[in-house]
């Protein structure tokens, strides 16, 4: 279910998010496998990566709710084509 959030931060130009949390779900994960491992071996540390598994979808849960609620901040600008031959034309004479 949580199989696009691979390309999903690089599709919305923010790449850190993926970052952030791969960085969370790893927080989680190492102490849980440590502390849970000790206490029950194999089968603790199959919790451990189940609960890192869930922190890393809630977090990109609230992540995608929050950038889904925020305004727009890139600007939409119309060219016409007459001002992109133009400056197609420019460039050319540039180079």
């Amino acid at each position: 279910m949580y199989g696009w959030t691979k390309s999903f931060p690089v599709s919305i130009g923010r790449p850190k998010l993926r970052i952030w949390t791969h960085g969370l779900e790893t927080a989680v994960l190492i102490p849980l496998t440590a502390a849970f491992g000790s206490f029950w071996g194999a089968s603790g540390a199959a919790v451990a990566v189940i609960c890192s598994a869930l922190a890393y979808c809630a977090y990109w849960t609230f992540l995608f709710l929050r950038i889904r609620r925020e305004p727009s901040t890139q600007e939409v600008v119309d060219v016409s084509s007459a001002e992109l031959e133009t400056a197609a034309a420019e460039a050319e004479a540039l180079a």
